[in-house]
């Protein structure tokens, strides 16, 4: 856990340049692989869940215990349905994060077939002098729609998932 702690209070900025001699020297650059891997990794994620496991009542896990479920058991049959409003929270910022990605996909990408909504949409005001505001708001609206409809789908766990901590019974 202190590794992540260590990893959350490193800037991003500090590991551009590493991630980009890794990516390049694994040959991944200008891949999918290349703006996929830089997110798997995401330690605000792992924080929030362990946290969020934490926090569980032990009662539920030991009585599991005593029945005599396995751990594999006890994980994906208790723990893990329990934790949908955090996983729903997570869910929420990945794509975020991902979506609105800006900076790695500059740096790790260079032909046009692999730029990213955001990249293209700054590449085609850089591109075109007297560009249409209509058509950036357009692009941008078009852009926005999926994390839009990311968070409707989860609406509803990410409010249970603030709420259920409040009211004590």
């Amino acid at each position: 856990m202190v590794l992540i702690l260590a990893k959350l209070m490193i800037p991003a900025a500090v590991l551009m340049v590493p991630t980009f001699v890794l990516i390049k020297g694994m040959g991944l650059y200008d891949s999918h692989l290349a703006l996929i891997l830089p997110m798997v990794a995401e330690t605000f994620g792992i924080f929030l869940l362990r946290q969020y496991m934490l926090s569980l009542p032990k009662e539920l896990e030991e009585a599991a215990r005593l029945e005599g479920a396995s751990d594999f058991y006890i994980f994906f049959t208790l723990i893990l349905p329990l934790c949908r409003p955090a996983l729903a929270v997570v869910a929420i910022h990945s794509v975020l994060v991902s979506w609105n990605a800006y900076i790695y996909p500059l740096i790790l990408t260079s032909s046009d077939s692999m730029r990213t909504l955001p990249l293209g949409i700054a590449f085609y005001r850089a591109s075109h002098a007297g560009v249409d505001a209509g058509h950036l708001m357009a692009g941008s609206m078009i852009a926005s729609l999926p994390v839009i409809l990311t968070f409707l789908v989860f609406q509803k766990q990410i409010i249970k998932g603030l709420t259920q901590g409040a009211v004590k019974g």
